[in-house]
């Protein structure tokens, strides 16, 4: 569209702009700058806005993105206890992931959160460990 003129602009200019970008616009560029600034980004979530991220991305089924994250955040979401959504507690959050990945039928999604699980050691039995209760008022 206006890559022409971009591409007229003299380095110094382009160097310029290029350090005035934000890091956050930096990661939709290419997987070298999404490794390096990811991590930033996220952090700076809050958490409620976290969830929603990982619930967009895994009904989007975006493979690479929840794989980084995995890697980087699986075994904290292990440790989160007790993770109540859609009137459900969930064991930990990661478990509340295999629930959301299942009801949005995210197949690759679901293999990466399966090898992760074989590597952590919690894929065996996991029928028998999976469990969700229902918080549901009844009158």
């Amino acid at each position: 569209m206006r890559l022409p003129l971009f591409r007229a602009l003299p380095d110094d200019i382009i160097e310029v702009v290029w350090n005035m970008l934000d890091d956050d616009a930096k990661i939709t560029l290419n997987r070298e700058y999404f490794f390096k600034y990811n991590h930033l980004c996220y952090d700076k979530m809050s958490v409620h806005d976290k969830y929603g991220y990982d619930r967009v991305m895994i009904r989007n089924d975006d493979s690479f993105v929840f794989k980084n994250l995995l890697d980087n955040h699986g075994k904290l979401w292990i440790s989160n206890k007790k993770y109540a959504y859609n009137n459900q507690i969930h064991n930990n959050y990661l478990y509340f992931l295999l629930c959301l990945i299942y009801e949005n039928n995210s197949s690759r999604c679901s293999e990466i959160l399966n090898k992760f699980l074989n590597k952590e050691g919690l894929s065996k039995n996991l029928y028998k460990k999976y469990r969700t209760k229902n918080i549901r008022w009844s009158n």
